[in-house]
C-alpha cells in the first residue's frame, strides 16, 4: 500500500488480491514440502498447492516446481508421487472444467516460439519490473539472475531448501506470464500488478545472503545495507510515484479511465447476457474479417489509428475504430472518446487482425476500440467528437500519461 508508483496493487485490486492469496497458498506449501522428505508435509504442501492453483491460475506453477525440487534432490519416490498428483490437478484445470485459450494466449504462444530473444528480453524485464521502465527493469533483472546463479554456485541457497522452491517458483512464474501476454507488447512485463514477484525475488536474495552468514558482525552488515538499500529504493520512487497516482486519481475523477462503477456493471452485465466472460476469442468471431482501412488515416504526434464507424441513434452514440502508437509499434494504454468536450471510456484491445496484417505487425492486433455512449437529453444539434488516445511514456524512475487528439468529426446527435 505504500509503494505508491506501483499504483495498480491499490486501484486494481481484484487481480491483486487474487495473486496475493495464491502466492500465500503456495510458500505455505513449500514451507511444508522443504520441512522433511516425507509423505506427510508432500501431502500438506499438495493440498495447498492445489488451492493456490483454483485461487489463481499461477499457482499452478507451484506444481512443477516443487516436482524439480524433489529431482534435484534425488527423491524420486516422492516426485513420481507428486508428478501423479500434478497430472490429476492439471487435468482438472483445463480438460475436465470448461478451459478455453483466448486469442490473446493464442498470439503470445505463437510469438514467444518464433521471437524467443524477446521472450527471454520479457521474462527478464519481469523479474526486474520493480523498476517500470524498459531498460531499468531488464539491467536489475539480469542482476537479479546473475545474483541467484552466484549464490548457488557458492552454496549460499542450498537445494534442499524452500527458498530454492520458491526461486524456481518466481522465475517460471515470469516464464509463464511471457507466453500468455506477450503479444500484448513487451511493456505489458512491466504492469505494476506483477511487481509482488519482481519484489519477492529481492526478498528472498536477501534473506539467503543474510541467513547464511553465520558470523555476527557480517549478518549486521548485510542487515544494515539491507534497510539502507531499502530506504533509498523507497525515497527515489516516493515522489514519481505520488505524481503518478495524482495523475491517475485525476483520470477517474473526469470519468477517463476504469473502473466507473457504472461502467464496471455494464460491462459485467453485457457480459452475462452474452453467456461468456471477457476476453475470449469467441466474442470477436463473428465480426467482419476485413473492416475498413482508408488510407486517410488519423496521423498526429506519433499515434495514428482510424474511426471506422460513427452514428447516433435512439439518443445513443456508437463509435468504433482502432488506434496505435507509429513509433513504438505497440498498442495504447486506452482509448477516451471526447464528445463536445466531455469524456467517455470506450472498450479497447478489440482484436484488430486486419491492422496488424494490413500494417505487417503483429503488435497492432489488439488495437480496436469501441464505444456506446447515452448522450445527454439536452443535447441538441451537431456534435463534435474526437478520439484521444492515452499513451503512458515510461522513464527512468517514473512513469507519465500523454494524450493525442485526433481531428473533430460532426454528427447530427438529435
Amino acid at each position: 500500500m505504500l509503494t505508491f508508483s506501483q499504483h495498480e496493487l491499490i486501484s486494481f485490486s481484484m487481480a491483486s488480491i487474487q495473486v496475493y492469496w495464491a502466492l500465500l497458498f503456495s510458500f505455505i506449501s513449500f514451507m511444508f514440502v522443504a520441512k522433511y522428505f516425507d509423505i506427510k508435509n508432500m501431502f500438506i504442501g499438495f493440498l495447498f498447492s492445489t488451492i493456490a492453483s483454483f485461487t489463481s491460475a499461477g499457482g499452478l506453477i507451484g506444481f512443477p516446481s516443487v516436482l524439480i525440487y524433489y529431482l534435484i534432490n534425488k527423491k524420486y519416490r516422492l516426485a513420481a508421487l507428486w508428478l501423479f498428483g500434478t497430472i490429476i490437478v492439471f487435468w482438472a484445470y483445463f480438460i475436465f472444467l470448461p478451459y478455453n485459450p483466448t486469442a490473446i494466449d493464442i498470439a503470445s504462444n505463437h510469438y514467444a516460439l518464433t521471437h524467443p530473444l524477446q521472450y527471454l528480453k520479457y521474462v527478464t524485464m519481469f523479474l526486474g519490473n520493480m523498476i517500470p521502465a524498459s531498460v531499468g527493469a531488464f539491467v536489475l533483472g539480469i542482476l537479479l539472475l546473475c545474483t541467484t546463479c552466484f549464490l548457488f554456485l557458492r552454496k549460499y541457497i542450498r537445494f534442499d531448501s524452500w527458498i530454492f522452491i520458491a526461486l524456481t517458483f518466481l522465475i517460471a512464474t515470469g516464464a509463464a506470464d511471457g507466453l500468455s501476454r506477450i503479444s500484448f507488447g513487451i511493456n505489458e512485463s512491466l504492469s505494476s500488478r506483477y511487481t509482488t514477484f519482481s519484489a519477492l525475488l529481492i526478498v528472498l536474495l536477501y534473506i539467503a545472503i543474510a541467513s547464511y552468514q553465520k558470523n555476527g558482525k557480517r549478518r549486521v552488515m548485510v542487515t544494515i545495507l539491507g534497510l539502507m538499500l531499502s530506504v533509498v529504493s523507497y525515497l527515489l520512487w516516493f515522489t514519481p510515484g505520488i505524481l503518478s497516482l495524482q495523475q491517475w486519481q485525476g483520470m477517474m475523477e473526469n470519468q477517463l479511465v476504469y473502473p466507473v462503477q457504472s461502467r464496471a456493471y455494464s460491462i459485467l452485465q453485457d457480459a452475462m447476457d452474452k453467456k461468456i466472460f471477457f476476453p475470449i476469442a469467441r466474442i470477436y468471431s463473428k465480426l467482419p474479417s476485413n473492416l475498413p482501412l482508408h488510407s486517410k488515416c488519423l496521423y498526429h504526434k506519433g499515434y495514428f489509428g482510424h474511426i471506422d464507424f460513427l452514428s447516433v441513434t435512439g439518443g445513443t452514440l456508437h463509435i468504433k475504430g482502432w488506434a496505435a502508437l507509429q513509433k513504438q509499434h505497440i498498442p495504447a494504454e486506452t482509448v477516451i472518446i471526447n464528445v463536445d468536450g466531455k469524456y467517455y471510456p470506450s472498450w479497447y484491445n478489440i482484436p484488430r487482425p486486419d491492422v496488424a496484417k494490413y500494417f505487417n505487425q503483429n503488435s497492432y492486433l489488439y488495437t480496436g476500440y469501441k464505444s456506446t455512449i447515452a448522450l445527454p437529453a439536452n443535447v441538441h444539434g451537431m456534435c463534435h467528437v474526437s478520439v484521444i488516445v492515452v499513451n503512458l511514456t515510461r522513464h527512468r524512475f517514473y512513469a507519465r500519461y500523454r494524450f493525442y487528439e485526433s481531428s473533430v468529426k460532426t454528427i447530427h446527435c438529435n
